[in-house]
């Protein structure tokens, strides 16, 4: 109908970044949504950023993998 649903996750690893998005298909579905937005923080230590937009099952996933640099606190 219209409306769309985002999901926030935290950089775990390729698979767990895959599942997250049919995670969010699920929600989609349940919510009668046609998009929605996946936002994932990544903090390692050479951050790859990223933009994807897809399709599962009909519905429209926009993906974003966003860097997050952060120097290491002081051990004082």
């Amino acid at each position: 109908m219209g409306s769309f649903d985002t999901n926030y996750k935290i950089w775990e690893g390729e698979r767990y970044y895959q599942a997250g998005k049919e995670q969010l298909a699920v929600y989609l579905k349940l919510e009668d949504a046609r998009e929605g937005y996946y936002v994932v923080f990544d903090h390692r230590n050479n951050p790859i950023p990223r933009v994807e937009m897809e399709t599962i099952d009909g519905l429209t996933i926009r993906s974003y993998v966003i860097p997050v640099v952060q120097q290491q606190p002081s051990s004082i």
